[in-house]
């Protein structure tokens, strides 16, 4: 349902064959139409001025901008980070009386797509002279971008009365004294200065918010079914970023441990029933999304050469068993910082070489969360030395993209 676009990346790279994935698909005939926040938007701040943000108008038919109140929401707004007081990046939240959330953005948002999909379902009526539909006969792309667990955490009551922070469990903090301290610069008391009692209200908080996200996912889904096109309509669920709620006792996003880099990738295609249900381990990347899709479409002969990601669909449509070793290359700070994943290790790296005390090489077979840095290990110098191999293979091929997309502006 939303296509993410890194908020890192300028429109402006793009040289002008490579077309932005959903204006793509308008040239290519389809409607397209946009919800909220699909490139970046300043939340809270964009949203509550009903700005488009850094949009690319030429990639849609329809566009749909929500003014929502967010931090101007009625109720008691409650700082939870006396460190930051930056609202588009600390921690408050705020519990919504029962009934309030019609105003909310994300259900605003999603009232509008659903909307857009009783319109593209709906007959023009016999006879009609108005221009009643757009595009009446072409198939549609509909990016829908929902906020929440966006900061601050707002959402209903009900939304936060199966959280009791009283409950929450806070993650055990386990840190060696090997791991680089640019890792660690989100750490609770380098910027947030929660109590733990904060700690425990704002993982709450973010639980209410994703369960109000997933709320209204449901709608969309239920949207589908009664105007029956589910059965002719692929349904993509990604988020742009994970998140640290405690873990090394880092917060938020921008960090390169697993739970901040990576995300949830759900595709629903409704040509292969008996791949419904079924879940995939190997790795992926969001880049690999633009080609997929164009590959579910049909229109793998029109994308443009300069796309880097796999094309997915033959494992979607066909059941194939993916064979080769993938991996994902990310990126933070700027470039400060970069990390490589394959099934089984990750490999970090901060700074441009590879120094002594500037790299994390971790297991994922035996230390899942990311606890113990093997990089100064005599007896993971093969691993280190592969994965460096890797690392710089990966950085050398995304540079090069990139400096091609610039030089051809």
């Amino acid at each position: 349902m939303k296509l993410a676009v890194p908020d890192m990346i300028s429109n402006s790279y793009f040289p002008a064959e490579a077309a932005v994935e959903l204006g793509f698909f308008r040239e290519q005939g389809y409607y397209t139409a946009r919800v909220s926040k699909i490139f970046h938007m300043g939340v809270p701040g964009g949203i509550e001025q009903g700005a488009p943000g850094g949009d690319d108008p030429d990639s849609w038919d329809y566009a749909y901008n929500v003014l929502g109140p967010e931090t101007n929401s009625p109720g008691n707004l409650e700082l939870l980070s006396p460190g930051n007081l930056h609202y588009g990046s600390n921690f408050a939240r705020m519990i919504l009386r029962e009934g309030s959330e019609h105003s909310q953005t994300d259900f605003l948002a999603t009232s509008q797509a659903i909307a857009i999909l009783e319109n593209r379902a709906g007959k023009v009526p016999p006879g009609g002279t108005n221009k009643q539909k757009e595009k009446p006969d072409a198939p549609f792309f509909l990016a829908l971008g929902l906020v929440r667990p966006h900061v601050p955490f707002i959402a209903p009551e009900n939304c936060f009365s199966p959280y009791p922070e009283n409950e929450v469990e806070l993650p055990p903090v386990q840190i060696g004294a090997d791991v680089p301290e640019q890792a660690l610069r989100r750490q609770n008391w380098n910027i947030w200065k929660m109590s733990e009692i904060q700690k425990k209200k704002t993982i709450a908080a973010y639980m209410a918010s994703v369960r109000f996200m997933d709320q209204q996912v449901g709608r969309m889904l239920d949207a589908l079914d009664r105007l029956e096109l589910r059965e002719e309509t692929i349904v993509l669920f990604i988020s742009d970023h994970g998140y640290n709620l405690g873990e090394h006792d880092c917060w938020s996003k921008v960090s390169l441990w697993e739970g901040s880099v990576r995300v949830p990738m759900i595709i629903s295609y409704p040509g292969n029933a008996s791949s419904h249900g079924s879940t995939c381990e190997t790795i992926t990347e969001l880049i690999d999304l633009y080609p997929t899709l164009a590959g579910l479409c049909g229109l793998s002969e029109q994308q443009p050469g300069i796309l880097q990601g796999r094309n997915l669909a033959p494992y979607i449509m066909e059941n194939r068993v993916m064979k080769e070793e993938g991996s994902a290359y990310t990126i933070s700070y700027g470039g400060e910082g970069a990390s490589v994943r394959t099934s089984r290790w990750r490999y970090t790296r901060w700074g441009e070489e590879a120094l002594e005390g500037h790299e994390e090489l971790y297991d994922h077979l035996g230390d899942p969360e990311e606890t113990i840095n093997l990089a100064d290990r005599p007896d993971k110098a093969d691993v280190l030395a592969e994965m460096r191999r890797l690392f710089e293979g990966s950085r050398e091929k995304a540079l090069g993209r990139q400096l091609i997309s610039r030089n051809a502006d």
